[in-house]
């Protein structure tokens, strides 16, 4: 029983362990941790295109999807503008309140393996930048 105290951050975070924290915590008055591994999570059909609306401004269209076994926390995510010669032009890191709305408003925990779409509206970092990218950063 110390050893379950004591490597408690750790051992609840993997099986067969996990399941008996779920079963004991409501007891013991702990709260299991959310399972987190952001190398799961992906980007794909990444456009940047101008904004319909405003002048000077970015519409960027991504979607992510959470490919582990477990649902899990929105990531933040990095959107990244280059130059020609790959030198950093300007770079924003969204944290899900910035992109989160709609029906996905006030969510916390993001559903495996189901498409999220994401639009994100920014200022032009100017004609330089011509490469972009975006990416989810490890914790």
């Amino acid at each position: 029983a110390q050893i379950a105290w004591f490597k408690f951050d750790s051992l609840s975070r993997i099986e067969p362990y996990r399941t008996a924290y779920l079963f004991a915590c409501p007891y013991l008055g702990c709260e299991v941790p959310t399972l987190i591994d952001t190398r799961l999570i992906t980007t794909s059909n990444l456009v940047v295109r101008e904004h319909p609306n405003t002048p000077n401004a970015l519409a960027v269209d991504v979607m992510i999807i959470n490919k582990a076994l477990f649902d899990q926390p929105f990531p933040d995510l990095v959107l990244v503008f280059s130059d020609l010669d790959d030198k950093l032009v300007a770079s924003r890191r969204f944290t899900p309140k910035d992109y989160l709305g709609g029906e996905l408003a006030g969510l916390d925990l993001m559903p495996q393996n189901q498409k999220v779409y994401i639009t994100l509206d920014l200022v032009d970092p100017g004609h330089e930048a011509v490469n972009y990218r975006i990416y989810i950063p490890q914790h």
